[in-house]
């Protein structure tokens, strides 16, 4: 059993731009695939982005000295990327899409001060910024899952603190269900700090599952193709029934574990990761380039996919990987002291 060959890193580009895919149609004023009469292909790759982040945490957890040493790490991973897309928004794209007087934007103090609410996941729109767009007057509707990845985090982090074993993910997947299926009688959304608790559970569900399955690996590793193979027909026949938004996300995030441990990519892993990038650019990318020149859907999609891959590529070249460089090889360091 090797946990170190695995394809997650492909998969997590292959959902990054499932997002992309699946957003292409609001942002052009058409509705957005549907998985299974379920939910949208967005949807599904953030399930599978949550389930794949949480199946990584134990290892992260395991290789960091404490709580702070894993959350430092964890803050490397997000707010670099996101504190420069802060400002990106906020004074580039803010500058030049603003209705008002850019000089009067700019000079008002307040594009400083989205930035750094953004760069704490407090997003605010632009007043005039996108407001003739399709979609309207939103700058980057992607962003609002990453408080509540980092709030998983924390959870994950607290827990396993505690015990370092599967217990812990299995208290908080048995939370997460109980909490979704309560909360589905609520009809208020309810949020803390940008996160709203009805997502906060529903996302908890694959990422505690993903956890447990890698704190769990010696008990289902033989057995992987059995487990894709039940997972994807639990899939299927619970398509349609209300039941899904659970058994689904399960069965996500099992089919997403068990392919990502049964084929060994070696193209991607390990080299580079620009699926952050991807996620956190394309939005904004897609509502310029949609709204601003004149070209058919896919040729729209193609362009938007194309200059997101390369912004992609120059923020994990030039900011991602200058910050989480430094904790893999810290990581190293602790297991050769362990050794």
């Amino acid at each position: 059993m090797n946990e170190r060959n695995n394809s997650f890193d492909l998969i997590r580009h292959v959902a990054a731009y499932m997002v992309l895919f699946s957003h292409h149609f609001i942002l052009s004023g058409l509705h957005e695939p549907i998985f299974l009469k379920w939910e949208t292909l967005g949807s599904i790759a953030v399930a599978i982005f949550f389930t794949i982040s949480g199946y990584l945490m134990p290892r992260s957890f395991s290789g960091s000295s404490n709580f702070l040493a894993f959350m430092k790490k964890r803050c490397n991973r997000i707010f670099p990327g996101l504190i420069v897309c802060s400002f990106v928004m906020y004074f580039g794209i803010g500058f030049f899409f603003n209705t008002a007087s850019p000089s009067d934007y700019i000079s008002s103090g307040d594009a400083l001060v989205k930035t750094l609410r953004n760069s704490v996941f407090i997003q605010e729109q632009i007043h005039g910024v996108f407001s003739n767009f399709k979609y309207k007057d939103i700058i980057n509707g992607s962003l609002w899952t990453l408080p509540i990845e980092f709030v998983c985090y924390i959870i994950i982090g607290f827990f396993l603190s505690i015990s370092n074993s599967w217990k812990s993910p299995s208290i908080l997947l048995l939370i997460a269900i109980i909490a979704t299926i309560a909360i589905n009688y609520q009809a208020e959304l309810y949020a803390y700090y940008a996160v709203p608790f009805k997502f906060l559970a529903l996302f908890m569900i694959p990422f505690s599952t993903g956890a447990l399955l890698s704190m769990t690996r010696s008990a289902w590793w033989n057995y992987r193709f059995n487990f894709l193979a039940i997972a994807a027909l639990m899939l299927v026949a619970a398509s349609g029934k209300p039941e899904i938004q659970i058994i689904g996300l399960l069965c996500v995030s099992l089919i997403t574990v068990m392919i990502g441990t049964i084929f060994n990519e070696k193209i991607i892993h390990n080299k580079f990761d620009i699926s952050y990038g991807v996620y956190i650019y394309a939005f904004p990318v897609q509502q310029i380039i949609i709204n601003t020149f004149n070209i058919t859907f896919y040729s729209s999609m193609f362009v938007s996919a194309t200059i997101t891959t390369i912004i992609a590529i120059a923020s994990h070249k030039y900011i991602e990987s200058r910050f989480t460089r430094r904790h893999k090889h810290l990581e190293k360091d602790i297991h050769i002291s362990h050794i």
